[in-house]
């Protein structure tokens, strides 16, 4: 599967920060996040499972 977005944003969290539908993801420590303009309603499978990979200008961070 393929799909392409941007991102639309940056944001520090802090240590115990949820963020996410639901707010699965809980930052360990304080952390920088990229915020994508993708969601469910441009594709992205709602059976993807966390740690689905990603690439950031080609490359996986």
């Amino acid at each position: 599967m393929t799909l392409s977005s941007e991102i639309i944003g940056v944001q520090t969290l802090k240590a115990g920060e949820r963020v996410g539908y639901g707010g699965r993801y809980t930052a360990r420590d304080e952390q920088r996040i990229g915020i994508v303009a993708a969601g469910y309603a441009d594709g992205y499978p709602r059976h993807a499972p966390t740690g689905t990979p990603v690439l950031v200008d080609g490359v996986r961070p």
